[in-house]
């Protein structure tokens, strides 16, 4: 089965400052190389696992590429579809900050999930395999009990960093104590003056599509009006007044996008009894031609399809790590800043930094001054 490939990250640096960045994802466009020729209906099958990180919410977006390219939409999915995305989104944000980002640090923490609430995630992730109702039930417990330690509404009612400070010494859950080591260390590594992604509408969604399909190299260089942008939960929370504040004392790096996903994951418990949205959706452009679109755990994902009777004649991707690790980027521009007293220093760093982003895919890292 083709994989998207790790993403290569090749640093110089000379006398404790980065030189230069260079990042490449190898075999970025393997899905669609294995979609083309292939029958219709393996379509989200097949990007399903393709994609090691968010392969539900990026089946999402095929299924409706191809139900829309079909005339064949289903709208009594879409809730099933709006909960996939949900569970997902939670479980790959929580893995990320709890697991991931504090173990490029040496902490380990300890999983705190138990088989009844695994249960629970499994009835968003997969249709049919619990009781929804019940489900949210369980994990808005453990999501006070582990996570937010009150409510979301409560947490969402948050908007600076004191009150997010006395949330972390409170200590009240493991996560807020986890939280606050992970944000003590750099909050400003990597920060940027690149631009976040617009809100997904018609609109950009069909601009994008647009040029996804008629643009050589665009997805390369990916840019609005000439300017690359950055996707994600920080894009996503941008307008909350807590992610607003961490922008403005850190500027739009390792701390506010950690913010901005814990902002995220209390946004998505409050939809687990009210799913809002919509966090995807389709285009169609004419017969046999659709886009459809779903913001996954680490930004938007676009994907454009052309159909032949039951076959794919070209499929098309437009996924978050060519936002963010494009060559104009915010990782190629945050990391360019990026200062050490060895090599040791810099490559930790540029680890935390490419976590925050969340490429999706693994990391591998050269040193062109080794």
């Amino acid at each position: 089965m083709a994989k998207e490939g790790d993403l290569v990250v090749a640093i110089e640096a000379s006398e404790g400052c980065v030189t230069r960045v260079d990042a490449r994802r190898e075999k970025a466009r393997g899905v669609e190389k294995l979609l083309t020729g292939r029958p219709v209906r393996e379509a989200a099958m097949l990007v399903r696992s393709a994609f090691d990180s968010c392969g539900l919410s990026h089946g999402v977006a095929a299924h409706m590429a191809v139900e829309a390219a079909r005339g064949e939409l289903r709208a009594s999915r879409h809730e099933i579809r709006e909960r996939r995305i949900i569970g997902e989104t939670l479980r790959h944000h929580g893995w990320r900050l709890f697991v991931d980002i504090p173990r490029l640090s040496g902490i380990e923490v300890a999983t705190d999930v138990s088989a009844r609430e695994r249960d629970a995630l499994e009835a968003f992730l997969h249709p049919g395999e619990g009781d929804v109702v019940t489900a949210a039930q369980t994990l808005l417990e453990w999501s006070e009990r582990v996570v937010l330690g009150c409510a979301p509404a409560q947490f969402l009612e948050m908007t600076t960093l004191d009150d997010l400070r006395r949330w972390m010494r409170g200590g009240k859950t493991p996560g807020a104590t986890y939280f606050g080591r992970i944000v003590a260390e750099e909050p400003t590594l990597g920060a940027n003056d690149v631009e976040l992604l617009p809100a997904a509408d018609e609109a950009l969604i069909a601009a994008l599509a647009a040029r996804v399909e008629g643009e050589e190299g665009f997805r390369s260089k990916p840019n609005i009006g000439g300017q690359a942008r950055e996707t994600g939960p920080l894009s996503r929370q941008a307008t909350h007044p807590l992610v607003i504040t961490a922008i403005r004392e850190w500027g739009k790096g390792f701390g506010a996008r950690a913010v901005a996903r814990l902002v995220e994951m209390a946004s998505l418990f409050a939809s687990l009894t009210d799913v809002g949205g919509p966090r995807h959706g389709a285009l169609v452009f004419g017969a046999g031609h659709a886009a459809g679109w779903a913001e996954v755990g680490n930004g938007l994902a676009i994907h454009c399809v052309r159909l032949d009777g039951e076959h794919i004649a070209s499929y098309r991707a437009l996924v978050p790590a060519d936002w963010n690790f494009g060559t104009h980027g915010p990782f190629v521009h945050g990391a360019s800043a990026i200062t050490g007293q060895d090599a040791a220093a810099i490559d930790h760093r540029v680890r935390r930094l490419v976590a925050s982003l969340d490429p999706g895919v693994g990391l591998r890292l050269k040193r062109g001054d080794a």
